[in-house]
């Protein structure tokens, strides 16, 4: 279950199943926090259609200090999914670029 949150002042939201998402904007994008691992997806502010562009790399990987432990790519599809999931539970408009 998905429930609004205020994290540093920006939209987020946050799951009963133990990760967030928050749309920190075009300096830092989107984060995605599942315990105490994070990572950053890059977005651009968009005018045209849509408010947001995601840009989902290829790889992800953790911020320090787990940096090192590998993502799997069913582990990267999930963070798309949950990314995707919040994003529109927040009514974002948004594109997904991969």
């Amino acid at each position: 279950m998905l429930r609004r949150a205020w994290l540093k002042g920006f939209r987020a939201a946050r799951s009963s199943q133990g990760y967030s998402v928050n749309l920190l904007g075009p300096k830092f994008g989107v984060e995605y926090r599942e315990g105490d691992h994070v990572t950053r997806i890059g977005v651009e502010k968009y005018a045209v259609d849509v408010d947001w562009v995601i840009y989902m790399p290829s790889k992800i990987d953790w911020l320090p200090p787990y940096q090192h432990e590998p993502v799997s790519e069913e582990k990267r599809q999930q963070v798309r999914e949950r990314v995707i999931e919040c994003l529109s539970f927040l009514k974002i408009k948004y594109s997904m670029s991969d």
